[in-house]
């Protein structure tokens, strides 16, 4: 089953898999981006912010967490707590040029208030060497 099907489900939301590793080159920050529109972005290559498609289908009534493991973010909206996904939401990990810099998190989501049912552990690397 590819990332494209695979969905866990709960109430008549949905959320899909996000994929795993996330690498940009060539050009600073790299980000992680969950989209009001319900589109999520990451980056491929040399461009950042490549809309991968629908991730859900309701952004409005879910939260969403990240709890960094390895590495740190430049940019971190939720920094440890939940916050709503009814408005977009970016992360990003930036290098100095001639540098590598990575940040290995999970991503935690719920309805507005309940229990979490997707978490996964995403990576998200500048590589500019």
């Amino acid at each position: 089953m590819s990332r494209h099907t695979l969905r866990k489900a709960i109430g008549g939301l949905w959320v899909r898999f996000l994929g795993t590793s996330y690498t940009r080159t060539t050009n600073s920050p790299a980000s992680f981006q969950l989209n009001a529109d319900s589109h999520y972005y990451v980056p491929v290559g040399v461009n950042d912010l490549i809309d991968q498609g629908q991730f859900t289908n309701n952004p409005a009534n879910l939260e969403v967490r990240t709890t960094v493991t390895s590495g740190s973010f430049s940019t971190d909206p939720s920094a440890g707590t939940f916050i709503a996904l009814s408005s977009t939401r970016t992360w990003t990990r930036q290098a100095a040029a001639l540098a590598l810099q990575s940040v290995t998190f999970t991503v935690d989501i719920r309805p507005v208030g309940g229990a979490i049912f997707y978490s996964a552990s995403h990576t998200l690397v500048c590589d500019r060497t």
